[in-house]
């Protein structure tokens, strides 16, 4: 289920800014289209870079919260895997 978040949560950048692209008069797609027009490269790149780091970001923080949510289930995987191997350890 976390890696569809993390599917997801980078769609939903590029789906913004796609949402942007058409009918927007503010936002970082509008100012890209914008900033193309006027043949502003500096401005196109810096819209791509600050949206790539947005996306890493939302993406690692979407696997913290994996590692965080999925702690439980790996000590449960853990204690089951020890009970079932015996007092002996095989």
């Amino acid at each position: 289920m976390i890696a569809g978040f993390k599917v997801a949560i980078a769609f939903a950048v590029v789906g913004a800014v796609v949402g942007e692209f058409v009918g927007s008069r503010s936002g970082l797609g509008y100012y890209m289209l914008l900033a193309t027009g006027n043949f502003d490269t500096p401005l196109v790149f810096a819209c791509v870079v600050f949206l790539t780091l947005m996306g890493i970001i939302l993406f690692y923080t979407v696997g913290l919260l994996e590692v965080a949510l999925g702690r439980w289930n790996r000590t449960a995987r853990i204690a089951q895997a020890t009970e079932a191997a015996g007092a002996f350890g095989m």
